[in-house]
């Protein structure tokens, strides 16, 4: 159930979706010496070679240490790792995000998606901004900070849903799920995720992030290209019988 690109709904603001102090290293670093080791470690983890093994354990360290801070018009948002308190609200985020949407999930799909995705680092992360505002009536009540936005790396097959088409290449991190709360968009919380997805994936030694957006989504595809990302591929009409609505498959290099 990976979703992918940004979700638009007809007559609304589209919703978009499909961060740090480390402890070992500085934001979106990876000595060269760690990322091969990382990259391979990635994909065998049942390598047996003590060098890869030091690598993985601690980039994935730095990973799970992530968080990068940005102000925004609301206050300050801060981009995380999710812990298992946040898995609620995040799917209440990612329901609300893709409401109305072709790809619109239900609660349960959602809660089943994102506990799936609780420690898997190093194979995939799943990112969550909460916004300290500097209104407190964007508060949740009893709460310090709402978590208003979500996204998904995958940086293994294990954290991958099969692609029915436009599988993305191998070595490159899968960026899918990016939500953001419907109350709070266009205030660059999107461009946002995309920088700390940028800055993780550099952690996991890969050089590239791929992702998916709907060919029906004129603002996804925008706010992917002004960020950077390069169309690869897209799907001719025959994907819609496999069940798929026309995609394009994009790309960054970093």
């Amino acid at each position: 159930m990976l979703r992918s690109g940004i979700a638009s709904t007809s007559g609304r603001t589209p919703s978009i979706r499909d961060g740090i102090h480390p402890t070992c290293l500085r934001p979106g670093h990876v000595p060269r010496r760690y990322a091969a080791d990382l990259r391979k470690q990635v994909f065998a983890l049942d390598s047996s070679s003590s060098a890869s093994g030091t690598a993985a354990a601690t980039v994935a360290e730095s990973m799970h240490g992530f968080m990068q801070e940005v102000t925004v018009p609301s206050g300050r948002l801060i981009i995380r790792p999710m812990a298992r308190e946040d898995v609620q609200a995040a799917c209440v985020v990612m329901t609300r995000a893709f409401a109305g949407t072709p790809e619109e999930i239900s609660m349960a799909d959602a809660l089943t998606y994102v506990q799936g995705l609780t420690d898997q680092i190093p194979k995939g992360i799943f990112l969550v901004g909460r916004l300290v505002p500097s209104d407190p009536s964007l508060l949740p009540p009893k709460g310090d900070s709402r978590l208003t936005a979500t996204l998904a790396l995958s940086f293994h097959p294990d954290t991958m849903q099969p692609c029915p088409t436009l599988p993305p290449p191998p070595d490159t991190a899968y960026l899918s799920n990016m939500a953001v709360d419907v109350k709070l968009r266009r205030q660059g919380i999107a461009r946002a995720l995309l920088a700390a997805a940028e800055s993780v994936t550099r952690m996991a030694g890969m050089s590239a992030i791929t992702l998916h957006v709907r060919q029906a989504d004129p603002a996804g595809q925008a706010l992917y290209s002004s960020s950077g990302y390069v169309e690869l591929a897209r799907d001719g009409a025959m994907s819609q019988l496999k069940g798929v609505r026309p995609r394009i498959l994009m790309r960054k290099d970093l």
